[in-house]
């Protein structure tokens, strides 16, 4: 490995959070592994640090909890995670999605009942007395 290979891994290991998707990241952190790691003299341990260092920080946590052992495991468990997180902030917004009309037809019943007691009260209103 050079320095210039090393600074460019580097470089990439600083951008915290700048890939949106997991795919894009491992599919850039391995190009660059390869280039920096030609000759396989860096240990398991020390790659899955640095996939960790480069994902954002609750995804970061999430993976290590797994304890992958290679690459390959640490990148399958931050799919792993990115997908829970899509279909929990999904499953989130049908919730409140559920709340807010639920709220909507208590509502409705509500004026729906004050229309009928206008309706009444205008009505004895209207009778002689």
């Amino acid at each position: 490995m050079n320095a210039k290979q090393f600074k460019e891994f580097m470089e990439m290991m600083s951008r915290k959070s700048k890939h949106k998707r997991v795919d894009t990241y491992a599919t850039k952190f391995k190009r660059l592994l390869n280039h920096v790691n030609s000759n396989n003299c860096l240990p398991d341990a020390y790659i899955v640090r640095m996939f960790l260092g480069g994902l954002k920080d609750m995804n970061a946590i999430l993976v290590t909890i797994v304890a992958p052992k290679s690459l390959s495991e640490a990148v399958a468990a931050a799919r792993r995670v990115e997908a829970d997180n899509f279909y929990g902030q999904h499953n989130a917004e049908v919730a409140k999605q559920v709340r807010v009309e639920s709220k909507l037809s208590d509502l409705k019943k509500r004026i729906d009942k004050m229309a009928l007691n206008y309706a009444a009260l205008t009505a004895k209103l209207r009778m002689p007395l």
